[in-house]
């Protein structure tokens, strides 16, 4: 295996099939559903918004398990030392981790670094600010006893999880190359009033003996911070919300009022994805932040981005957008029908590679599972469902590339993502 020795440049989705210059990943329509139909895709690099730098303090007492209630500002939420810790590890939780804040969104974060945990720390704490400035509104709280198999961090979850609950762990997995980690959401609630489904909580896991390469070649940030997008639901919760319709189109009623009223695209066809359903076409979009591929500089968060979790069922704020109109669209986007070459220029991955991804995935789902007692409890009594068993996002190197094979129980499709 061969691992990349460069920033990453691009990360062009793509899905190796039969014929390996197309990636035919269909979505169909579905109505909102706590019953995941199909998997959804995930691949998630893009440059990450710059945001300010904190280091976690060290010295600041550990905030109660125990649910408190009370408003605080996303300018005060740092990281602090966890109650609990291994001897090789640096254990941190956001200071409000908890908090029943009903006052604005909140994220809690439970990580265990093990690799430059002063950087690492930093931008995760650095993703949970942005996308705490783009998601706003309160979400219902769930309580962590109905969570149950829900968390690979050593600390307990919250006594309550409000409103989005992430383990980030620094973990040895199988030395350089080969896995890099895996990721994806583990439990999601439905809102009985609109019966749109936004996440509880999600994993996010990398190899101790890779993270060092990634850290120096400036990719790392990109990565945590585009995961967490997927975790939220973009391109991964799009499916489950009945927002993707045939040949991959954007069905969302705020993104297509962003796509037309905005943008100026009316009368044309809905906003394209890419093959996979879970980004927004690059050929399109080439500077916007949730394409399958990032620029050598600036790319922006737009006002779509942000309608698309309004979409899933988030309240945004549409004032915390990077600067982006849609001007920068490709030619002919806008027009009624547009038809898309998609030229693979990257390298797929091997089926040795792919069935050392799609092996290791199916055995972290494995042990995943919810004993018999629990998974009947999950079905007759939980307002939740648990999707943590059913589907993982692993993420595999070769040849200098990194690749991302979505490993359900029975199968795994591949993407590649990008040198």
């Amino acid at each position: 295996d061969q691992t990349p020795t460069k920033i990453p440049t691009v990360f062009p989705d793509q899905i190796p099939t039969k014929n390996p210059t197309v990636s035919p990943f269909h979505s169909s329509s579905v109505p909102p559903t706590l019953s995941p139909s199909r998997n959804p895709t995930e691949s998630p690099y893009q440059i990450p918004t710059k945001g300010p730098t904190v280091s976690p303090s060290s010295s600041s007492p550990s905030p109660s398990l125990q649910p408190s209630s009370q408003c605080r500002g996303d300018n005060l939420v740092t990281l602090v030392s966890a109650p609990i810790c291994p001897g090789n590890a640096t254990c941190l939780i956001t200071n409000d981790y908890g908090v029943q804040d009903t006052c604005r969104h909140n994220m809690d974060l439970s990580l265990e670094l093990r690799v430059s945990p002063g950087r690492t720390s930093e931008m995760y704490l650095r993703a949970l600010r942005r996308w705490n400035r783009l998601v706003v509104g309160d979400l219902s709280s769930v309580q962590s006893a109905d969570l149950p198999n829900s968390n690979q961090c050593l600390n307990d979850l919250p006594f309550r999880v409000d409103d989005l609950y992430i383990c980030g762990r620094d973990i040895r997995i199988d030395g350089q190359g080969g896995i890099l980690g895996r990721s994806g959401p583990q439990y999601i609630r439905q809102d009985p009033g609109t019966g749109r489904v936004t996440a509880i909580n999600g994993i996010m896991e990398f190899d101790i003996d890779d993270i060092p390469l990634y850290l120096d070649n400036g990719s790392l940030e990109s990565v945590i911070l585009h995961q967490m997008g997927h975790v939220y639901g973009i391109g991964t919760l799009w499916d489950n919300n009945g927002i993707v319709g045939p040949d991959n189109i954007y069905l969302g009623r705020n993104g297509n009022r962003v796509w037309q009223n905005d943008w100026g695209c009316v009368g044309s066809r809905n906003p394209p994805l890419d093959d996979g359903g879970a980004h927004w076409l690059e050929s399109c979009f080439n500077r916007e932040f949730m394409t399958g591929a990032i620029d050598s500089d600036f790319n922006a968060i737009s006002i779509l981005t942000i309608a698309s979790l309004e979409d899933i069922g988030y309240e945004v704020n549409y004032t915390a957008a990077d600067p982006y109109d849609g001007s920068n669209t490709g030619g002919g986007c806008c027009l009624p029908s547009i038809t898309v070459e998609i030229v693979q220029n990257h390298p797929t991955l091997s089926e040795a590679g792919r069935a050392a991804a799609i092996a290791y995935g199916q055995e972290e789902l494995r042990k995943s599972q919810l004993t018999g007692d629990t998974m009947q409890y999950m079905q007759e009594e939980s307002d939740v469902l648990y999707i943590g068993d059913l589907f993982t996002a692993v993420l595999y190197q070769e040849d200098g590339w990194i690749h991302e094979v979505k490993v359900a129980r029975d199968q795994g499709m591949a993407l590649d993502l990008g040198p």
